[in-house]
């Protein structure tokens, strides 16, 4: 979890920084980055940066996958911005769900199940840890990728600089 002296403005920095990039990461739907970073202790799920909590963001995007990634690291339902018409994550999903012109209705239902049934949370959860393997797999092609092809083209590039150094001492 994040700690340290909160008088510390570095501290501080860092902190935002963190919570900033975990947000973001929400945002993206990057689901591997933020369970690494829930794992990592380096967040907690009912964190909020300016206001915002990641499962209500997750909510509001309809995104089932991140919200069963942040319900089961603890995400807190009722969380949600403040303000007077403001509703939590849990009455965001459920007047989605609701709502005939949703955007996002089936998604919000699947949300809404999930807070009902901790077995339907569990399904999910999996399904989601499968889409991240394959997809940390994929990724882990794609640096091999450029690693076996960036090496030996940055090795070439040096080689020409090189050369071209050597091109010029010698016109001098």
């Amino acid at each position: 979890m994040l700690q340290g002296d909160s008088s510390n403005a570095g501290w501080m920095s860092g902190v935002g920084t963190t919570l900033m990039r975990f947000v973001t990461e929400v945002e993206r739907r990057n689901l591997s980055t933020v369970q690494y970073m829930l794992k990592g202790g380096d967040v907690h799920a009912n964190i909020s940066y300016l206001g915002i909590y990641p499962l209500h963001l997750a909510v509001e995007q309809g995104d089932a996958d991140m919200a069963a990634v942040l319900l089961k690291f603890g995400a807190d339902v009722t969380k949600g911005p403040n303000g007077a018409n403001a509703k939590n994550a849990e009455d965001l999903a459920r007047s989605m769900r609701d709502d005939p012109k949703s955007k996002y209705r089936q998604e919000a239902a699947a949300i809404v199940e999930m807070i009902d049934e901790p077995e339907a949370l569990k399904r999910r959860f999996d399904d989601v840890q499968i889409k991240i393997r394959k997809q940390d797999a994929r990724d882990l092609k794609l640096a091999r990728l450029l690693l076996l092809i960036g090496v030996p083209l940055a090795a070439l590039f040096c080689w020409g600089f090189i050369m071209w150094v050597r091109s010029k001492k010698l016109e001098s």
